[in-house]
């Protein structure tokens, strides 16, 4: 059977200090492992990667088939609070299967009073890496990154400080979210980014 991972997404950045005058990074999109698997047992087990949450540090989850060293896809990464510098995406040199990209990189935030948060990155796909978030600037948040053949989790746009300052959430599988917009020295919180995904695909004789 083929058994196809993708990680969970990073969650964009917290904007936790007054007047700093900058848009915090979204977060890093899921990457894509998958592989030929033997069925080995009347069960097996499915551990499908959490989204990243803002705040705790805590990254996008891996998601695996069996245990990690069977198929495994890493999760992207969550931004650390009042950063500017966007989340690295889920790492396919760190996952496991025979067919690995890794995610898309979150977008930076801009730097100004009214700065844009970056885009989250898209999740892998079995047709390549995930796309880039979009950087913020003075008019608005980055775009989120868009899956190659346009299928995988989009990231999320970045937030805008005439619209909604936290950020948007990716899409599933493992889209990483918007990062923080400001407002003149306001302060947000980033949404998380999206779960991963497991599929699993077999033949009956």
């Amino acid at each position: 059977m083929t058994v196809e991972c993708w990680g969970g997404g990073g969650g964009g950045g917290n904007l936790v200090t007054n007047f700093l005058d900058i848009g915090t990074g979204g977060g890093g999109g899921g990457a894509y492992a998958s592989g030929t698997v033997s069925k080995v047992g009347a069960t097996d087990s499915v551990t499908v990667g959490a989204g990243g949450i803002p705040g705790s540090g805590a990254a996008g989850g891996d998601s695996f088939f069996r245990d990690s060293s069977t198929v495994m896809a890493k999760g992207g990464s969550t931004v650390a609070a009042d950063t500017a510098t966007g989340g690295a995406g889920g790492s396919a040199g760190s996952s496991v299967g025979t067919t690995k990209y890794s995610g898309g990189n979150g977008g930076n935030g801009g730097s100004s009073g009214t700065a844009g948060g970056g885009g989250g990155g898209s999740s892998a796909t079995v047709l390549g890496a995930g796309g880039n978030g979009g950087n913020g600037d003075g008019d608005g948040g980055g775009a989120g990154g868009t899956g190659p053949g346009g299928i995988g989790g989009s990231g999320g746009a970045g937030g805008h400080h005439t619209t909604t300052l936290s950020g948007f959430n990716g899409t599933q599988p493992g889209g990483g979210s918007g990062g923080v917009g400001t407002n003149e020295g306001s302060t947000s919180d980033a949404l998380n980014g999206s779960v991963g995904f497991v599929k699993i695909t077999w033949i009956v004789p």
